[in-house]
């Protein structure tokens, strides 16, 4: 968390930037930690068209991160994290999703917010602050993006972000 929050509190420097490449780059940490057999990647390729979005780099690269992040924490040491990055209408879409402990019906609207955490961890910490999210939404905002989650509540969330491909004044 003071990684996400160091990379959010300085400026923006946008500029073009892959981003099929900026995913792989934001992944690599997770591969050396021993994680890497739990992340499932699609849509990587080098032979795949650049897609391109006017951003910052890091701040992006911390987006992917804290998501991939959360994937594994509410896994709880089980199952696989899908990363999938492919065009969508107007920009570009990055996927996270997971088979883990789902986002409760009534915490799907907060989970943004400062300090959110899962009321349903039945005394499980998985650790953190409960600011990923919040910064990875404040970061997708100024990119003139959108970020939301989708869970049935119980198994699996998937957090969806889309970055305009054309640059965008915020």
């Amino acid at each position: 968390d003071a990684l996400i929050l160091s990379n959010h509190w300085r400026a923006m420097d946008k500029k073009p930037v892959e981003l099929r490449g900026l995913t792989r780059k934001a992944l690599e940490p997770f591969s050396a930690q021993g994680d890497g057999n739990r992340i499932v990647t699609c849509g990587l390729s080098d032979s795949l068209p650049d897609l391109v979005v006017i951003g910052d780099r890091a701040q992006l690269e911390t987006v992917v991160a804290s998501l991939v992040s959360n994937g594994l924490k509410y896994s709880m040491g089980q199952g696989i994290v899908r990363v999938t990055v492919g065009p969508a209408e107007g920009g570009a879409r990055i996927s996270v999703c997971d088979r883990g402990i789902g986002v409760p019906d009534a915490e799907r609207s907060s989970i943004f917010d400062g300090f959110s955490r899962g009321g349903n961890l039945e005394g499980r910490d998985p650790g953190g602050l409960g600011l990923g999210l919040y910064v990875s939404a404040m970061i997708v905002r100024q990119h003139g993006g959108r970020i939301w989650v989708e869970s049935n509540g119980q198994t699996g969330t998937h957090f969806y972000v889309e970055l305009p491909t054309s640059p965008v004044v915020v």
